[in-house]
């Protein structure tokens, strides 16, 4: 990676871009490494999903979609 962003920091260029965020949304509240979600039960890495549905800026991954 060459670069690393957070929500805010990826708003920002954005903005600064001249693009409108029509979605913000986050992957995956995640709290191990990936080594330990693969033992997890599917269940587990779903709730995780969901949970970054609804707290974005908490997430490991965060995307935007723009126009």
């Amino acid at each position: 990676h060459k670069r690393y962003f957070d929500a805010d920091s990826l708003q920002k260029l954005v903005s600064e871009n001249g693009l409108k965020t029509v979605l913000q949304s986050g992957i995956l509240i995640k709290f191990q490494p990936n080594k330990e979600l693969e033992k997890m039960p599917n269940e587990y890495c779903d709730a995780l999903y969901r949970v970054g549905l609804q707290f974005p800026k908490h997430c490991g991954e965060v995307f935007f979609v723009c126009q």
